[in-house]
């Protein structure tokens, strides 16, 4: 179980958070690290993403981390998919959709 957590400040500060946010990325955006002769480091996209189930599997083990009460940082963008456009945050939805049926925290387009 994650221990280090933190509170808000301002209006949230009655809400406690995970230090270590889980970040989305490589889950609908799968890139290789490749080191080329000269040593140099880039990243490749590769067009196979991390099958859903695993997605699914994997946020939820990092919210069930927490201690009781504590808020997660899904880290998410509009732009993490092969297509460069919304695949994440759909991704996160049907999560959403399948872990808490009927609540909508967002649409997507």
């Amino acid at each position: 179980m994650l221990q280090q957590t933190t509170k808000l400040g301002g209006t949230a500060s009655d809400v406690t958070v995970g230090h270590v946010a889980h970040g989305l990325m490589m889950m609908t955006c799968v890139v290789n690290l490749v080191v080329d002769l000269n040593i140099l480091s880039f990243y490749r996209w590769i067009p196979t993403p991390v099958p859903e189930e695993q997605c699914f599997e994997a946020i939820k083990a990092g919210i069930d981390a927490l201690p009781a009460g504590t808020k997660a940082f899904l880290n998410s963008a509009e732009f993490y998919a092969m297509d460069m456009k919304t695949g994440n945050l759909e991704m996160l939805s049907r999560f959403y959709a399948r872990s808490h049926p009927g609540w909508e925290p967002f649409k997507v387009a």
